[in-house]
């Protein structure tokens, strides 16, 4: 089993402190130019990110698909 991605679930939590005091959802940028956004419900498990998307479906996505994250409205 792979382990958390520390680096990366170190920079979902800043960017999510930021998202709740702008009230803002968060970005996941993926491979192909592919863009996640999430509202500030997301989990952070051992393998994967999960939470709500702007339109309401829960999404998982895992921590090597992530290219980036930054705060978006």
């Amino acid at each position: 089993m792979a382990a958390m991605d520390i680096a990366r679930r170190q920079q979902i939590q800043q960017v999510l402190e930021e998202a709740l005091r702008q009230d803002g959802f968060i970005a996941l940028q993926r491979e192909g130019g592919h863009v996640t956004t999430l509202r500030c419900d997301l989990i952070c498990e051992l393998t994967h990110v999960e939470g709500t998307d702007r339109d309401g479906a829960w999404v998982s996505v895992p921590y090597e698909d992530i290219q980036g994250v930054r705060v978006t409205h």
